[in-house]
């Protein structure tokens, strides 16, 4: 890896209740607030009956971080190299 820094990522799985709303059901997916200088990612992962035995479709929902800010302040000029996309 060179200089390259390992940053472990674990995901822990919890069970979510749907709840019932005017047209069917549907799922939200909370977090706590991490601690000041740490973020937190989170996504639903679901998984339907598929149409044959054993078959299953499974379908995720985009990644959440928060807080949804930076670990450093924006950088402009001539002094910055590259952009975050």
């Amino acid at each position: 890896f060179g200089k390259a820094c390992v940053n472990p990522v674990l995901w822990v799985g919890e069970d979510l209740e749907e709840v019932k709303v005017e047209k069917g059901y549907q799922y939200v997916a909370t977090q706590d607030m991490p601690p000041e200088q740490e973020w937190r990612g989170f996504f639903i992962d679901f998984y339907f009956p598929g149409p044959a035995d054993g078959m299953t479709f499974r379908m995720t929902t985009q990644v959440s971080i928060i807080p949804q800010t930076f670990p450093f302040k924006p950088c402009s000029g001539e002094g910055c190299i590259g952009y975050l996309v």
